[in-house]
């Protein structure tokens, strides 16, 4: 459209006469007209036109052909190039805009003109745009000639403005896409960084006046939110993200940025915080408003975020290391079991930094098979037989030597590896087990589940993939899983509960007595035993307190027709109690510490141990 050029052939018996009109881009040879020996459309200029018709129409094309005319002023040339007194311009574009010099009135496009009044239609491309109006002077006529090639040029001219609109908007569009997240909306990693950039820069500027200024990072994600999709799916987890979106569109101030980094991680950045106490203060206002419960339809999730902070310039000056700090505070923050808020501290680095590395050699020796399984035998609490073992995971780190489970099993619940390393205890106990059988060991092995394995709709087709591999009937396995994911009752736990009893598994509850469980659980969940929580059992003999819960457990569980394992038995006097009361099986130091396999053959041997024929 902007190389456009107008071409009026005047019809003479001796000659032709062509006016170029050029684009803004030839102005500089505007003089200089370029011969075209055709017509077009079907304008033809009269002899009798004067120049300055002639003229005032080139003024009109090279208005018509320039960037986005204004429209009044197309109109303005339009009147001067067509001898009438007032023009108007009617566009069909859903709005019946309207551009007039001077308002006709009652002119409408179905409405009957006033006699003098012509009315032209404006098509550009085949495509009717609207229609343009002139109005004469009383003692004269519109020229139609000029009318007509005016309303080609009026008509190109608004066909160009309307698709640099459309391009303008697509443009916007696109522009949107490239710096926003499609699920939630909020800018994408990207389009954060570069207002972190300019937020860094204002702080910077800031501090050499007399009222400088801060800049806060927040950085979190979700606790557990593998679990969640793991569970319930993903079109689920993306409700969740799309719910704690909105939560932070709705609590941010204006001068704020929010963006979505990651699957369940968000960054959000506050440019003009006063201090540390007024970036905290906004920041747990932030922390509260993204937790509590999210209706995803088929239940409702309780949300919490680990999330951590560091203000410039206090924690740093430049992107790369505020960001950095930002995550090493949130890293410490998963160490909570909820929601919290951590401030990055010069001490996080140094504690982080290792925790970081270990995850790292973690993730490898799962992969590579590298760690260590332990079992600890059970005995039945009156015949000291031995009846199973439970299966502990150790890890002997090549350079820092054994990790502790108590430090281990947090690493790996915190860092999504924890679904890894259950599964690498499963598949090593069970063909572990089976080995028992054949040695004529009839004992059943006890697995730990982590937290919310319950909500995991694949895990029963997983366990009997297990068992089927080790040749083991489910029976010889028991699952031991923490009271607190018992008592979240929901249609898909009750599921998978089904689902792995129809296997012939059994199912334990670990620690009862440590949650906040009600009685009413047990009626409804087919469990087989409770194991005992070893803080009620150290101390047994010298603690009324413990002894009498204890005694409240092994009577519950007798009601309901359960068996009950007592952890953490270390004396033979602890040991007497537990009888009295009736428990039916012990673990402890007393009857083995956790024994590597081939130590744990060894021990049963010298005991003499061979228990019931094992049916394999």
């Amino acid at each position: 459209l902007g190389r456009f050029a107008l071409q009026i052939v005047k019809a003479a018996p001796s000659r032709t006469r062509t006016l170029s009109v050029n684009s803004p881009s030839n102005r500089s040879d505007r003089r200089t007209p370029r011969r075209v020996d055709r017509r077009i459309g079907s304008l033809t200029v009269l002899e009798s036109y004067r120049s300055e018709h002639l003229d005032r129409l080139g003024a009109l094309g090279e208005l018509a052909t320039a960037h986005l005319p204004d429209p009044l002023e197309l109109l303005r040339s339009t009147l001067r190039a067509t001898r009438a007194s007032v023009a108007e311009i009617v566009m069909y574009d859903g709005r019946s805009s309207r551009w007039s010099t001077d308002p006709l009135a009652n002119i409408s496009r179905h409405a009957d003109l006033r006699p003098g009044i012509v009315q032209l239609p404006l098509s550009c491309n085949g495509e009717l745009l609207g229609e343009l109006f002139l109005a004469p002077h009383a003692d004269s006529a519109v020229d139609l000639a000029a009318a007509t090639a005016a309303s080609h040029l009026v008509a190109l001219a608004m066909g160009a403005a309307r698709l640099s609109t459309q391009l303008a908007a697509e443009l916007d569009d696109h522009e949107h896409d490239a710096t926003h997240d499609t699920l939630t909306g909020l800018a994408n990693r990207v389009a954060f960084e570069q207002a972190v950039d300019a937020a860094l820069t204002r702080v910077s500027a800031s501090m050499a006046t007399a009222q400088p200024h801060a800049a806060a990072l927040v950085v979190f994600d979700l606790n557990r939110f593998k679990e969640i999709n793991a569970s319930f799916g993903h079109s689920v987890g993306d409700t969740v993200v799309a719910e704690v979106a909105q939560r932070l569109v709705r609590s941010l101030r204006v001068d704020c940025a929010a963006a979505r980094i990651g699957g369940d991680s968000f960054a959000v950045l506050f440019s003009d915080v006063v201090d540390l106490e007024d970036a905290q203060t906004h920041a747990l206002r932030l922390l509260r408003a993204v937790s509590g419960p999210v209706d995803a339809g088929e239940a409702t999730i309780h949300i919490d975020a680990a999330m951590g902070m560091a203000v410039a310039p206090f924690h740093g000056v430049t992107r790369s290391i505020l960001v950095r700090h930002a995550d090493v505070a949130m890293y410490v923050a998963k160490e909570a079991p909820e929601s919290t808020l951590e401030v990055w501290d010069p001490a996080h680095e140094r504690v982080t930094t290792d925790q970081l590395e270990l995850v790292v050699d973690l993730r490898e020796a799962i992969e590579l098979g590298e760690l260590d399984v332990h079992y600890q035998p059970k005995t039945d609490a009156n015949s000291g037989e031995v009846t199973g073992a439970e299966a502990l995971v150790r890890w002997r780190h090549p350079t820092r030597g054994s990790v502790p489970p108590d430090e281990l099993v947090p690493l790996a619940e915190h860092t999504g590896l924890i679904h890894d390393l259950t599964w690498f205890v499963l598949h090593t106990a069970l063909p572990q087990c089976a080995q028992w059988h054949r040695e004529g060991h009839a004992m059943s092995v006890s697995v730990n589940l982590p937290a919310r394995s319950l909500r995991d709709i694949d895990l029963p087709e997983d366990i009997d993939n297990a068992l089927q591999a080790a040749g083991l009937p489910g029976e010889w396995l028991t699952l031991e899983i923490t009271e607190s994911e018992f008592t979240t009752d929901s249609e898909v736990s009750r599921s998978v509960v089904e689902r792995i009893k129809a296997l012939g598994v059994r199912l334990s509850i670990d620690d009862f007595g440590t949650g906040y469980s009600a009685l009413a659980y047990l009626a409804r969940l087919d469990v087989d035993e409770l194991k005992i929580d070893k803080s009620f059992v150290i101390d047994l003999a010298d603690n009324p307190a413990n002894l009498a819960i204890v005694r409240a457990v092994i009577e519950v569980a007798d009601s309901f027709g359960l068996e009950t394992v007592a952890e953490g038995v270390e004396d033979e006097r602890s040991l007497e109690h537990l009888r009295q009361l009736g428990c039916t099986t012990v673990q402890g130091f007393l009857v083995s510490r956790p024994l590597p396999a081939d130590v744990l053959f060894e021990w049963l041997r010298r005991r003499g141990v061979s228990g019931a024929t094992a049916q394999a």
